[in-house]
């Protein structure tokens, strides 16, 4: 099993949270680096099982807003629909 800890205290913006993303989960060259395309990844391409933690959750949102919500949805949207998947707030 793979677990990913998204450092939220170090993320001050949208694409560096793409870009931690794509480093941390070997990511194709050609990743869009937007919100459908990070579905589209982690479907289809992210090896499995999968955890992502989001550390320090609280501090992305103060940084990110609204966005930061998105991601949180999308990560839960994919753990509905992959078993293989989960996603936990720190």
């Amino acid at each position: 099993m793979k677990i990913v800890e998204i450092p939220g205290e170090r993320i001050g913006t949208e694409q560096e949270l793409h870009d931690f993303l794509k480093s941390e989960l070997d990511f194709p060259s050609y990743y869009g680096g937007n919100l459908d395309a990070l579905w589209d990844t982690l479907m289809a391409y992210s090896s499995k099982p999968l955890t992502i933690s989001w550390r320090n959750y609280q501090e992305s949102e103060k940084e990110l807003g609204k966005r930061a919500e998105k991601f949180k949805k999308l990560f839960e949207d994919v753990e509905k629909e992959m078993k293989e998947f989960s996603f936990i707030l720190n």
